[in-house]
């Protein structure tokens, strides 16, 4: 089933397949949020409005807004 990255809860993993928004693939696209990544998610921070992943070796802190647009599969 596919879903919003926003759905995922700390410690889950899931694959990239789809980004919706053209803007948000292209920013998104320098830190590794490429089609096919698997990540983790490492922390969600609502007051900061911050999630962290890891993708491949790399840690990101993404915009909670941004995290809507990016469509994932859960890894079981």
């Amino acid at each position: 089933m596919v879903e919003p990255l926003s759905g995922l809860v700390e410690g889950e993993m899931a694959e990239v397949v789809w980004i919706i928004s053209e803007a948000v693939r292209e920013i998104l696209a320098r830190s590794g949020f490429l089609y096919g990544e698997v990540l983790t998610c490492l922390l969600k921070n609502p007051a900061r409005q911050l999630c962290i992943y890891r993708i491949r070796r790399r840690v990101v802190a993404i915009r909670e807004e941004y995290t809507k647009e990016i469509l994932v599969r859960r890894m079981l």
